[in-house]
């Protein structure tokens, strides 16, 4: 059974690497590992395709709008539903979070599916979406 990887990103490009060179890609090419990305832009629903808003309750710096993040993280759900995941578990990597050593991946290794999070900026993800992931 393949391991059915989805990530949400604003940079999807830089994923490709993963699936095209080095034992990832090689995995990739025999169907071990199929890794699919989001890019919440592709959800948003303005001209210019914004994702960033104002934390609530003022401050500074922004936050990751709601509604594009949640939708991307409903199709990564859908799409591994699709190939018959029913439980898939959702992943926020961030330097505040519980270290990603080798044995927590051997754990995550086990499961059928996984949906990644990678915002590549601290404090970017909105709490709000916490509950949808």
């Amino acid at each position: 059974m393949t391991f059915e990887c989805d990530v949400i990103t604003l940079f999807p490009e830089m994923f490709n690497a993963i699936t095209q060179y080095g034992v990832t890609g090689k995995a990739n090419r025999n169907a071990i590992f199929q890794l699919s990305t989001w890019n919440p832009r592709d959800f948003t629903h303005d001209n210019h395709r914004s994702v960033d808003d104002s934390p609530y309750g003022g401050g500074p710096g922004m936050v990751m709008t709601a509604q594009p993040l949640e939708d991307a993280i409903i199709q990564a759900k859908a799409r591994q539903n699709a190939l018959g995941i029913e439980k898939t578990q959702t992943a926020y990597l961030t330097p505040q979070g519980k270290r990603l050593d080798h044995e927590m991946v051997k754990q995550l290794s086990t499961l059928p599916g996984l949906i990644l999070l990678c915002l590549f900026d601290v404090g970017a993800y909105n709490k709000r979406s916490a509950e949808h992931g």
